[in-house]
């Protein structure tokens, strides 16, 4: 693993708070529920994944790679949709 311990906890951190503001963002915006939850429940299970993965390797493992392929896009669909509901 390359990277310090405190850059690395700022880029988790930094995940965990773009996920949570998006989650926020999209309701008040006015967006569908099937949307929220579009970006909500892949975000939850590839953090699920992700811990489970870290907890039984260090190394690279299926739960690791598919907790960040989850999580990447749940970042995505929420941050294309986000521009969408402002302009609306």
């Amino acid at each position: 693993m390359t990277g310090t311990p405190a850059a690395i906890d700022a880029d988790a951190l930094s995940i965990a708070a773009s996920d949570i503001a998006i989650l926020v963002l999209l309701p008040m915006l006015g967006a569908r529920e099937w949307l929220v939850h579009a970006v909500g429940l892949p975000g939850v299970a590839g953090r699920v994944h992700h811990a489970i993965g870290f907890s039984r390797s260090a190394g690279k493992s299926f739960g690791r790679v598919a907790g960040m392929l989850l999580t990447t896009s749940a970042l995505v669909i929420g941050a294309l949709s986000l521009p969408v509901y402002a302009w609306r």
